[in-house]
């Protein structure tokens, strides 16, 4: 299960930067941490990373 979404649609605090890397960044920590932080739970098939800073940016709080 993934989580709000409304916070990379317009408007909302992880929308900028608007791209596609920025979104499935959000989404993919989402799913990371809803589902345990686990290293299975982000593969995504090769494409990402877990990394051990806090990616947060201005109103953009990652879990």
């Amino acid at each position: 299960m993934l989580g709000d979404c409304k916070i990379i649609q317009a408007g909302g605090s992880c929308f900028y930067p608007n791209t596609p890397l920025n979104h499935a960044s959000v989404v993919m920590n989402q799913y990371y941490a809803k589902n345990g932080r686990n290293g299975w739970d982000c593969y995504f098939s090769g494409s990402a990373l877990i990394v051990v800073t806090d990616p947060s940016y201005g109103s953009c709080k990652y879990a």
